[in-house]
């Protein structure tokens, strides 16, 4: 069975990176360490937190709230500008005393003024009594002069801190032209240089920037926001910022970059049709114009995909065999090459001839993406081998594929798309042994809502019609009731997008209809 703290981890790991997307670049570190010391740590613990905007550490309270409320772990405020509450030291520890049950975590806001002299000596002399009755994070937010006087006249419990986060630097100023060229590709970030860039992105537009260099930052913080399954925000991006930029400077090479981003989001929805009108009505038509034949074969490629998705394989091998390959072997794209090829290797897979679909995997793209360091794409492509090891019923391997070949990958990407399909292949697995409650555990709990989230609709209705399956093989009274309306559910959403799948489900209906009987 896969352990239970996986998915709570990478939950709150995603999480706490998302929140720190809007913190000044500099802070995101400080922010990340101080978020795990109050989630992970027991026990009294002394913190200082170094902050000059106050609208800017309430925002930053309010983030931490938000990320260590799931996990039951709540805070506290003391406001030491209320004099008459708090007249000297005795008073403060009294109230911390009260206010502590059912707290791990309380903040002690503007004290500047009034953590110095007789206070400032209490607080040294009383840090070990303090500390043996309170068990919590006790948070000091203080600007960095008050901070250093503690360093200075509180040596005794300056010794006791865990842990000192600074917020109060202050943004780098603007650049004249914000640099693009040195920027790795999006899919070689972890999920930490993910947020990290977004927030540095974040900053830049809100600076005066020319228009010329607003365009690439948009592009490139939609795409950030897509590879983290921000698919709503990504396409906001494109439409409201990106796109009218690229219409105002008469851009049409980016105009159609944008398009076929935004097609890309809904293809990832499963709105195919959609996709597919803009990829030939909007992108295509300009590439050709401009002759650039890389942009055109990824545009068919991505037109191919869909083809695919239609269960028309015919037609996508002969784009990807006549329309690409072709054009990334003449250019010597070594990576569109071997991606090309797998997805060569997939129609191969589902025409089940699986033996030619694992050569193409093994020997033309495996080594190409070792070679480049690309994790992702081998994370997905070990994938396709696991599922030709599930379809030869090799269950062990595949198994051990998607726990330590793709899972490990896409956590440490962020890549909650990816991780919620692979958590669903391994529930595959789960049924295919005859464990029915860890299945349906991990459709229900990993899988299903973040599709839902996505509103990945073909992943959506698939993973639906994997969890009525579990359902049908367990039996337990109420499951073929409930696996009748998820397959009613996912039929309708087939029907909608005209997928292939229609067929199966129908057939899926008919076999529960005779098991109820």
């Amino acid at each position: 069975m896969i352990s239970s703290t996986r998915p709570d981890h990478f939950a709150f790991d995603h999480l706490r990176h998302s929140a720190a997307q809007d913190l000044l670049p500099e802070h995101q570190e400080d922010f990340q360490r101080l978020v795990k010391l109050l989630r992970h740590t027991s026990g009294f613990q002394l913190c200082f937190a170094r902050i000059r905007d106050l609208p800017y550490r309430d925002g930053l309270i309010a983030k931490l709230d938000d990320l260590l409320a799931p996990a039951d772990r709540k805070s506290g405020r003391l406001d030491l500008s209320e004099r008459e509450r708090f007249p000297d030291f005795t008073a403060l520890e009294n109230e911390l005393l009260a206010s502590a049950p059912g707290l791990t975590a309380i903040h002690l806001l503007n004290g500047e003024a009034w953590l110095q002299g007789d206070n400032l000596a209490a607080f040294n002399l009383r840090r070990t009594a303090l500390a043996q009755q309170l068990k919590l994070s006790l948070l000091w937010w203080l600007p960095p002069s008050a901070i250093e006087r503690i360093a200075q006249q509180a040596p005794d419990a300056w010794s006791w801190r865990s842990a000192v986060v600074d917020f109060a630097t202050e943004p780098a100023p603007p650049a004249d032209r914000p640099a693009q060229a040195e920027q790795p590709p999006t899919y070689t970030l972890s999920l930490a240089q993910r947020s990290r860039r977004l927030a540095e992105l974040n900053q830049q537009l809100k600076q005066e920037v020319p228009d010329s260099f607003r365009l690439p930052l948009f592009l490139e913080q939609a795409e950030l926001l897509e590879s983290l399954g921000q698919l709503s925000d990504a396409e906001t991006v494109l439409r409201q910022q990106a796109l009218p930029l690229a219409e105002l400077g008469k851009d049409e090479r980016a105009y159609a970059l944008i398009q076929g981003q935004i097609a890309d989001i809904l293809y990832l929805r499963g709105e195919y049709d959609d996709a597919l009108r803009i990829h030939r009505e909007e992108a295509l038509p300009v590439y050709e114009k401009l002759g650039d034949v890389r942009a055109r074969a990824i545009t068919l490629g991505k037109i191919a995909d869909i083809h695919s998705r239609h269960g028309e394989y015919d037609e996508a091998l002969r784009i990807r065999r006549e329309e690409e390959l072709p054009v990334f072997e003449k250019l010597g794209d070594a990576r569109a090459r071997a991606i090309t090829l797998g997805q060569i290797a997939d129609i191969h897979y589902w025409h089940g001839e699986y033996d030619e679909a694992l050569r193409i995997h093994r020997e033309e793209e495996l080594p190409v993406y070792e070679k480049l360091g690309d994790v992702r794409e081998r994370a997905i492509t070990q994938g396709k081998i696991a599922d030709i090891h599930f379809v030869l019923g090799e269950y062990d391997e595949a198994l051990r594929i998607r726990r330590e070949e793709q899972l490990p990958v896409f956590e440490k990407l962020g890549d909650v798309r990816e991780r919620a399909i692979t958590q669903g292949k391994i529930a595959d697995i789960h049924d295919q042994r005859g464990e029915y409650d860890e299945a349906l555990r991990i459709r229900r709990e990993e899988q299903l809502p973040v599709l839902e989230m996505l509103g990945d609709v073909r992943s959506l209705l698939v993973g639906r019609a994997n969890l009525a399956i579990t359902l049908m093989h367990r039996r337990q009274p109420g499951d073929l009731d409930e696996a009748r309306a998820l397959l009613n559910l996912a039929l309708q959403d087939a029907a909608r997008l005209h997928l292939p799948e229609q067929e199966t489900l129908r057939n899926l209906l008919q076999s529960l209809a005779v098991a109820g009987q």
